[in-house]
């Protein structure tokens, strides 16, 4: 989800401000979830669940998972990271709670009260862990295919034409320096890669049409200075029923 829509925050308050991210975090768990994020070079991949205030003050529940991208030699060259509001979930657990109370008062007027308890405990308990494994899981598989694929990714927001996602390749493919991928600025982006193509003009008017027709898609080819022949393809990104980015696929097919 898009950093604004979900804390509402711009993206730049947590590139531009040191301590900015730490200084949200919920003073009860922000030293246990700072202690683990200093070792996060020492084991490659953490996840934590953490209280965050967002911009109206209040506070959200956020699952945050950071892993440490090497290249060959180990060393370290990025983190990427994802973060998903678990606030229902959390209310649910809450709501969960209060109902076995209640639930275990009423059920010891009857005198099975105990067994049922805790089959009905187990059982909610089960579908809290197994929901949860579903996420952890299906975001493991997404990063491990985006970084997998031989294709370059790269999915921009359509609000707001931030880079949401991106892969390795994708920066291989454009040499693109880490300073500006990282600044996650769409049109940086897209300047730095109409500065390698033969015909520049051309590209950038399908980017503004696409913009402009956002359910539209489009395939091509894009020629490079340096000789080499990339192979674009664009589908918009969908998100139920509404259209939320813009999703751009790139190989190299050059000869």
């Amino acid at each position: 989800p898009n950093v604004v829509a979900q804390v509402g925050y711009r993206p730049q308050d947590f590139t531009d401000k040191p301590g900015f991210w730490a200084s949200k975090i919920h003073p009860d768990g922000a030293p246990r979830v700072l202690a683990e994020l200093s070792h996060l070079f020492d084991v490659d991949q953490r996840s934590h669940e953490y209280r965050f205030r967002v911009s109206d003050g209040s506070y959200r529940w956020m699952h945050d998972q950071q892993r440490v991208v090497r290249n060959d030699q180990g060393e370290a060259i990025e983190i990427v990271g994802a973060v998903s509001d678990i606030t229902d979930r959390k209310a649910a657990e809450l709501a969960l709670h209060k109902s076995e109370e209640s639930l275990a008062a009423t059920l010891r007027s009857i005198g099975n009260a105990e067994r049922e308890l805790r089959r009905l405990n187990q059982e909610l308990e089960d579908r809290v862990r197994a929901r949860t494994a579903e996420l952890e899981t299906a975001n493991s598989l997404l990063f491990a295919a985006i970084e997998a694929t031989v294709d370059g990714i790269l999915v921009v927001d359509r609000a707001d034409n931030r880079v949401t996602v991106f892969n390795q390749r994708f920066v291989e493919l454009f040499r693109i320096p880490m300073s500006e991928i990282s600044a996650r600025d769409g049109d940086r982006v897209l300047s730095w890669v109409l500065d390698q193509l033969v015909e520049p003009e051309a590209f950038h008017k399908t980017i503004l049409e696409l913009r402009a027709n956002p359910e539209a898609a489009s395939d091509g080819e894009l020629k490079l200075k340096d000789g080499r022949v990339l192979e674009r393809h664009y589908l918009p990104q969908r998100i139920g029923d509404r259209i939320a980015g813009r999703v751009h696929g790139f190989r190299d097919v050059t000869e």
